[in-house]
């Protein structure tokens, strides 16, 4: 299959992965939560090993996959953090911006070259989401960046978001040095665990923040866990398959649909127009495709 189907594949896992995690931190603490669900996916990924044929990917990728994993840790971290006290319509289509980075960043770093029309497909992305921050209003276009410039929780999301550019531009890196993305998705999960595990017996209650955040929304982190997993799967598919720019735009599509659907559920305002903004940024996929 084509790469953009992965793509469209993870992005639907991963806004349904967003709406939960929102759910969630209503009620608990962003790093027992963290913990809990990188735990739940630290079992879950053990299902992959029947699709997995080699282990062995030798010291250097391993060490590179390992950074990708405190890259990714420092990430997830970070976006429960500020999406404990933000509005998911705020955090969700900020991260879109991410594609902007990762496609500067791939052209220097590996060489990736995207076409003028894809690139205008990726601007009408960031465009379409910087229109939800605004809620449309035209006079207020420029509050997003003091928000970004007065809140600490977006300071934590600008962060989120150029460690999980690196992220996604080693987990392409990693795919090109002829890693399966079984094996790559199966390090880094057991990687995440391990690295927040030591940093819970550092600063917080060791394995009983995992007992206090899967007695708390046990359901939820599980499910949770399962469609961050998935989403993790089919974007390195696709990242072996296409640029990982033009991945990470049509990705980060979900977060469209995390902002939509969580903002009914969570009784958001300025539904319309953030209807018509995920509308303009389908746009820009289709320009990415066709």
């Amino acid at each position: 299959m084509d790469w953009y189907i992965y793509a469209f594949a993870s992005a639907i896992f991963w806004g349904i992965f967003l709406v939960l995690e929102k759910q969630v931190l209503k009620k608990e603490h962003s790093f027992e939560y963290s913990i809990s669900r990188l735990f739940c996916g630290a079992i879950l990924v053990f299902l992959l090993i029947p699709l997995i044929s080699n282990f062995n990917i030798g010291l250097r990728l391993f060490g590179i996959l390992y950074i990708t994993s405190l890259l990714a840790t420092g990430a997830l971290l970070l976006r429960a953090k500020s999406l404990r006290f933000l509005d998911i319509s705020v955090v969700s289509p900020f991260m879109t911006f991410s594609p902007l980075l990762v496609m500067l960043l791939a052209f220097f770093f590996l060489n990736e070259l995207v076409t003028s029309r894809q690139m205008l497909g990726v601007g009408i992305i960031v465009f379409g989401a910087y229109t939800i921050m605004t809620n449309g209003h035209l006079r207020r276009f420029s509050d997003p960046w003091k928000l970004i410039l007065q809140s600490r929780s977006m300071h934590y999301i600008f962060l989120a978001l150029f460690l999980l550019s690196l992220e996604a531009l080693l987990q392409e890196y990693l795919v090109d040095g002829f890693i399966g993305p079984y094996v790559i998705i199966f390090y880094l999960w057991i990687f995440m665990f391990f690295n927040v595990l030591i940093l819970s017996f550092v600063r917080y209650g060791g394995v009983k923040e995992i007992q206090k955040g899967i007695k708390l929304d046990g359901v939820f982190v599980i499910f949770a866990a399962a469609f961050s997993v998935m989403s993790g799967v089919f974007s390195i598919i696709a990242y072996s398959k296409g640029p990982v720019s033009l991945v990470l735009s049509i990705k980060q599509l979900g977060a469209v649909f995390a902002t939509i659907l969580g903002g009914g559920l969570f009784h958001e305002q300025n539904q319309l127009i953030r209807i018509f903004s995920a509308i303009i940024m389908f746009a820009g996929a289709y320009l990415i495709l066709v």
